[in-house]
Order: structure tokens, then sequence, then C-alpha cells
């Protein structure tokens, strides 16, 4: 507890009895000389503290923004899955190496695979002679010069069904 000097400023004080000595030494540090480790100390908690509230708000909100694309993300893909489904012929998602992403149910009645027979696989899986052959030149092709003989057209062509009917 801080009390006044003689010169009325305040001060902390703190005495210890030497043994070897058989004396006491006594000593007096102003109040603001003191605690000045100690406010630093705690100026720089706040501040610490401060910067955690405000990452955490930030995670926080970030977070339930993530949530909620996700879940919308989650009922667009619903939605579109819902209307694929209602289709009657067969649709069926490749990406650029011709691996197949996606296929409606119209596709088991057409092509007599089921969808996870087909997921993963190369379209070529479902394409006679000479497309079957051809196909992997037409993507490269499509991919290095732009130039486009299948993809991105409509194109009537035969398919092959799992048990090799065309």
């Amino acid at each position: 507890t801080p009390y006044n000097d003689y010169r009325g400023v305040p001060v902390v004080g703190a005495w210890a009895w030497v043994e070897e000595m058989d004396i006491g030494l006594a000593t007096e540090l102003d109040v603001a000389e003191a605690f000045r480790p100690l406010k630093t100390l705690m100026v720089w908690f706040l501040f610490l503290f401060g910067l955690l509230l405000i990452f955490g708000a930030a995670a926080f909100f970030m977070r339930a923004r993530y949530a909620r694309s996700q879940q919308e993300t989650l009922e667009n893909e619903k939605r579109l899955s819902s209307f694929l489904d209602s289709a009657f012929d067969p649709i069926i998602c490749i990406d650029i190496a011709g691996t197949i992403l996606s296929v409606n149910s119209a596709v088991e009645k057409q092509f007599y695979y089921t969808p996870s027979e087909l997921l993963g696989e190369n379209i070529k899986i479902l394409m006679p002679e000479p497309y079957f052959s051809q196909h992997d030149d037409y993507l490269q092709t499509y991919l290095k010069t732009g130039t486009s003989k299948v993809i991105n057209m409509i194109r009537e062509v035969a398919a092959k069904r799992k048990d090799g009917t065309l």
C-alpha cells in the first residue's frame, strides 16, 4: 500500500533483516516507478486480449458465413440433382480428362450401368469404336488448341451399353 514520504510523494517501501550483519535494510520507490513494469504488462495484456477478441469475432463470422454457403451449396446440389433425375434422357457430366463426375438416373435405364459403376470411370466406357480410340485425342486437341470437334457441340453418336449392344 503506497504511503507519502517526506516529500509528500506516494511511495512503496520494503525492508529486510540481514542476520549476518545484524542490521535491517529499507528502501523506498516512487509508486509510478515501482509499478511501471506492471502497467506496461497490463497494457500489452489488454492489447493482446483485444486482438484475441477481434480475431475471435472475425473467425466466428467467417465460420457462420462458411456454414451458410455450405448449406446453400447443398440445397443447390439437391435442387440440381432432382432436376437432373427428373429428365428422361441420360445426362452425364465429365471433367477435362473425360472422367465421369455425375450421372442422372436415366443413365441406368439407357445403358444398364448403375450410377456408382460409372462414377470415376472414363466416358470412353460408353463409346464404341472408332470413338473409343479417338476420344483422348479429341480432348488433348481441344485442351491445346481450343478447337472443338465434339466438345461443346450437339452431336448424335451411337453409345455402347453395359451388355455391349449399341
